[in-house]
């Protein structure tokens, strides 16, 4: 099997074959990125497509020294952001979880026990870089080193925006309605 950037050399020279092994070796962590952050929604294949067409238009700007699933989430990341903004959803419904989790314990379990859905929306309230982290570390299950790795930061700050953002998102989760008054 080639290497992906060898693919992307292939790719810039104009072989159509090259984008489609890209897309079939990437395909199912990528989709799993966009589920987890835009939800099981239709704005998903949209996003997979947006997402490769810019591979294809900027293969020629891609280094190949340069891990190329980095630069391919860093796409994604922005493909991302753009929906998120289009669609203008954060906050439209009301919280139903309880919180005790999410007070309990700051890691993984905390997050995945609660509402996907609404820790998703509440995502979109926070600051571009925490929520980069969130997603990779807790959605992504990636090590702290690999997330520093991916973003390109120190492994401490990785903690430091973590625990910012879980922080940030108790207190988003919080705020919302919870439908009853216990």
């Amino acid at each position: 099997m080639a290497s992906d950037a060898y693919c992307m050399g292939r790719l810039v020279n104009g072989d159509g074959e090259a984008a489609r092994e890209l897309i079939d070796r990437h395909r199912r962590p990528l989709l799993a990125l966009l589920r987890r952050a835009l939800g099981p929604v239709p704005e998903v294949d949209d996003a997979f497509q947006n997402i490769w067409m810019r591979v294809v238009r900027s293969a020629a700007r891609y280094d190949p020294i340069q891990r190329f699933d980095r630069w391919l989430f860093m796409i994604a990341w922005n493909v991302v952001k753009d929906e998120w903004k289009r669609s203008g959803r954060a906050g439209q419904e009301p919280l139903s979880t309880d919180l005790r989790d999410l007070q309990a314990d700051a890691e993984a379990s905390a997050i995945r026990s609660a509402d996907a859905r609404k820790i998703r929306m509440a995502l979109r309230e926070l600051p571009e870089k925490m929520s980069e982290v969130v997603l990779l570390r807790y959605f992504e299950d990636l090590t702290e080193a690999e997330c520093a790795d991916q973003l390109r930061v120190p492994v401490g700050t990785v903690k430091s925006r973590a625990h910012h953002a879980l922080l940030r998102l108790r207190e988003i989760l919080e705020e919302e309605p919870h439908g009853s008054t216990d």
